[in-house]
């Protein structure tokens, strides 16, 4: 099957290291944009009122762009296309909805994630997303 565009869900674990590199791999040649997407979750539920000052969002959101930059780079060393993407939800709610929106045709995400850290993702983020997503998901071990 030939991808246009592939949706790279990271949190800077190792198994997003190695969903990176599969998703590079997929795309190389093949004329294919990868959204580069990694989510920070604040708690707060779409349309409430926030429970932390927008200090603390900022913050957040600045770890979750550090998160992006070794991506980054990998993707601009192998000469791909791509856009970055940050976003504050759900994780699995913002993937899935991202690859909808985008039209991807591949959402490519780790197995598990690093945890707590800036509530990205998590083992069973992937499974929902696996069952949310409006395309093919490539969960890499």
């Amino acid at each position: 099957m030939r991808y246009k565009k592939i949706l790279l869900a990271v949190d800077g674990s190792e198994q997003s290291k190695r969903a990176a590199a599969d998703a590079a791999e997929l795309a190389a040649g093949k004329d294919a944009e990868i959204l580069l997407l990694t989510c920070y979750n604040t708690g707060v539920v779409e349309d409430e009122q926030p429970f932390i000052d927008t200090g603390q969002f900022t913050k957040l959101e600045a770890e979750a762009k550090q998160v992006l930059k070794p991506y980054e780079e990998l993707l601009r060393t192998r000469g791909i296309v791509f856009t970055s993407q940050v976003e504050n939800g759900i994780p699995e709610r913002v993937i899935a909805r991202a690859a909808k929106e985008e039209h991807c045709d591949l959402i490519v995400m780790g197995s598990r994630g690093l945890g707590k850290v800036m509530g990205l993702l998590l083992g069973s983020v992937t499974m929902s997303v696996v069952q949310k997503a409006p395309c093919s998901v490539l969960v890499v071990r």
